[in-house]
């Protein structure tokens, strides 16, 4: 078992082998970094309303980079104290207000993962602002529980999040399409300074920033 499935076993986060079986995936990603002073941003703390409830991944975030800053945000207010390198922020995350705030105080970051809502809305939006605003370049941007969105009663205006971000294979060809007299929507034409690869996994995508 690699060192932050061991993690998650211990802290009891349900990233590890006992349901969702992220961690073999993320350790791919993140294990040539662990030992770097990194930036790292969790969505979703955990716990629902209760306050005290909570931070498993934060705790296995903050042991598997032992030399990185970790953030929390939660919608609900959370009373739970980690060690010096963490803090949690309460606020949505689709407050680009907040965000602004979490990113003016902590700086930009290297690692951004998604736990927070599921809705699809959500994945969408946070991801417009934090990917432009909030990610540093080389950064890992993770949106996860992906298999949320084909429940009908998650799909939002905007639709599912996967039919959204199934686009991002166009915008990663931009060049071309442009070249043959096609188009992507104005709104994505930006990310193709900004976007390196989409990596596709069950429950989860990946973006890497250039």
């Amino acid at each position: 078992m690699d060192r932050l499935s061991e993690l998650a076993e211990l802290y009891g986060t349900d990233k590890g082998h006992s349901l969702h079986n992220y961690t073999p995936i993320y350790n791919k990603y993140f294990e040539s970094r662990r030992l770097k002073p990194l930036n790292i941003l969790e969505i979703g703390v955990g716990g629902y309303k209760n306050p005290t409830a909570g931070g498993e991944s934060l705790r296995m975030w903050s042991d598997y980079f032992p030399f990185s800053w970790i953030t929390g945000i939660d919608i609900e207010q959370k009373d739970i104290t980690i060690n010096h390198r963490t803090k949690i922020y309460q606020g949505s995350q689709v407050d680009e207000e907040f965000l602004q705030k979490v990113i003016d105080e902590r700086g930009s970051f290297d690692i951004i993962i998604d736990d927070g809502s599921h809705l699809p809305n959500h994945h969408i939006q946070t991801f417009n602002f934090l990917f432009r605003n909030g990610l540093n370049k080389s950064g890992i941007y993770v949106i996860e529980d992906l298999n949320t969105v084909y429940e009908p009663s998650m799909r939002g205006e905007l639709g599912s999040s996967i039919d959204y971000f199934k686009v991002f294979l166009d915008v990663l060809h931009f060049p071309q399409i442009s070249r043959k007299g096609l188009s992507i929507p104005e709104e994505f034409r930006d990310l193709y300074q900004l976007l390196e690869s989409i990596h596709c996994y069950e429950e989860l995508i990946f973006f890497i920033r250039k």
